[in-house]
């Protein structure tokens, strides 16, 4: 039963992925950032200049999250994408601890999420700069059209609905195995009444299918042909 269940949930869980739920695409930009303008002049960076800028990643982060910045992609799409729909379908993350942030943008065709990250490369840099004076930003990786889907993934969702069968067994056994009342052994009678067992009949079936063939695992069946 488990197996079955097991299998059977892998397959429905399947089913329902792959008919109905719908692929997404992800596109990433990166942009580098900086909290002085004038290292661009410099044929160095110091440790204090890096550290700061790294600090300063969470900020630029909220500022391509804005909704001054999601209005100005908005407005580059032609109006295509509302600012709303476009803060559910972009987000922005720093790359580990460095001076980098990426944007990210979710959608169902792929060629779409590279154009809407590109349109982001193009508005982000110029408005950060902008809001923070004395920095500025540059665009390292410009967006590809994703080859491969986001989500969903069949092979997860596969699991999940075998985990989830195995779980349903598991637990229609145990209920299964508690609601049945029937004595089934002397255990049982010892458990419920606290009398000695005085005897024990044979299985009379098993008992001659072991003598026809000429075995016995216990005596068992001796006794049995005696009685």
């Amino acid at each position: 039963i488990i197996l079955i269940c097991l299998v059977l949930g892998a397959a429905i869980a399947f089913g329902i992925t792959y008919q109905f739920v719908t692929p997404m695409y992800q596109a990433r930009i990166s942009i580098y950032v900086n909290n002085n303008k004038s290292i661009e002049d410099k044929d160095y960076l110091s440790s204090a200049d890096l550290s700061a800028s790294q600090r300063l990643v969470n900020t630029y982060v909220s500022i391509a999250k804005s909704e001054r910045v999601l209005e100005k992609i908005a407005e580059n799409l032609n109006g295509e994408y509302t600012a709303q729909w476009l803060n559910s379908a972009i987000s922005a993350k720093q790359l580990n601890d460095t001076e980098i942030f990426c944007i990210y943008v979710l959608h169902e065709d792929p060629v779409e999420a590279a154009r809407i990250a590109n349109t982001a490369a193009d508005v982000a840099p110029g408005e950060i700069a902008e809001l923070i004076e004395g920095t500025s930003a540059r665009v390292i990786d410009s967006a590809k059209v994703p080859a491969s889907r986001y989500s969903p993934s069949y092979s997860r969702m596969a699991l999940l609905g075998g985990a989830l069968g195995v779980l349903l067994a598991v637990v229609f056994l145990t209920i299964h195995y508690l609601s049945d009342t029937r004595i089934k052994d002397e255990n049982d009678l010892t458990d419920m009444y606290p009398l000695p067992v005085l005897g024990r009949i044979p299985n009379f079936d098993i008992a001659s299918f072991e003598s026809s063939y000429g075995y016995s695992n216990t005596g068992s069946g001796e006794e049995v042909a005696n009685q």
